[in-house]
């Protein structure tokens, strides 16, 4: 049995508007990566199969070249629909008027140093986030590992994640929540230790936690403001 290509080629017209809706997305990076960018030239534009949460979605990869042929880019664009919980969080009326703007900014206040070339366009209508198509995650071979090895891993995944939602909900939020407690300042102030073999953080958590006589389900607040989000502007940046 054959299996299809993952990547086939586009006609010249589509492959025309995704050429304009790269120039388009020039605007949405940092000043300084747009110098950048804006000094390679699209060679070539494909069609690639991608994973299964975009089953449906359009994606394509884009083929950049700068002052020779080994000085390549591939950038990859993704269909950004709405997400299926937004409706039921935040209503009829979104919160971004463009879908591939929040993905980008949701992955830039997630993570501590994000792709650079992160941004957005619209291709025909359809909303679309852009970045660099390359292998940038890390993980460590878990086949193997013994439990103490794990359970640091462990711990440290956990750190990541609640660094990750301290970036997202903002510092005074936390701060406000936590007010009674009174070791959450230095928590706050100090990075959380990694896991030690056979003692895990939220052993020392928990044990802070009863301490202090602290419950965290009496001080939790939800915010209910929805955030400003500037509302995006298109022109191409050859003229930048």
């Amino acid at each position: 049995m054959v299996e299809p290509p993952l990547i086939t080629c586009v006609p010249a017209a589509e492959a025309e508007a995704v050429g304009r809706g790269l120039d388009d997305c020039l605007s949405t990076l940092a000043p300084h990566w747009r110098r950048v960018v804006a000094g390679y030239t699209l060679v070539d534009i494909a069609h690639k199969v991608v994973g299964v949460g975009s089953v449906g979605l359009r994606a394509y990869v884009a083929l950049l070249e700068g002052s020779s042929a080994d000085d390549v880019v591939f950038l990859q664009l993704k269909e950004a629909p709405r997400s299926l919980l937004a409706r039921h969080v935040n209503g009829d009326e979104p919160w971004h008027s463009h879908q591939g703007q929040r993905v980008v900014e949701c992955q830039q206040a997630l993570q501590t140093v994000s792709d650079p070339l992160l941004g957005w366009t619209t291709i025909d209508a359809r909303q679309f986030y852009v970045r660099q198509l390359r292998n940038m995650k890390g993980t460590m071979p878990l086949h193997g590992i013994n439990a103490a090895a794990l359970t640091d891993y462990a711990g440290i995944v956990g750190h990541l994640l609640a660094k990750g939602h301290a970036r997202i909900s903002g510092a005074s939020t936390i701060a406000g929540s936590g007010a009674r407690a009174p070791w959450t300042g230095r928590c706050a102030a100090s990075p959380a230790p990694v896991p030690t073999r056979g003692r895990p953080i939220t052993r020392r958590w928990c044990a802070r936690s009863r301490a202090a006589r602290y419950s965290p389900r009496r001080s939790l607040r939800r915010q209910a403001t929805a955030p400003s989000v500037p509302s995006r502007t298109r022109h191409r940046a050859a003229g930048n």
